[in-house]
């Protein structure tokens, strides 16, 4: 699951998850997420 999300350079997102690991997420697949996320 994730924990938070964290603005990158040039739009990309670094979604940590509750284990700790980082995830990197591309720019284009960022509204998508927030999408799925309902947010």
């Amino acid at each position: 699951m994730i924990d938070r999300g964290e603005p990158s350079f040039s739009g990309n997102l670094i979604a940590r998850m509750k284990n700790g690991k980082k995830v990197s997420i591309s720019r284009r697949y960022v509204s998508k997420l927030k999408e799925r996320l309902g947010i």
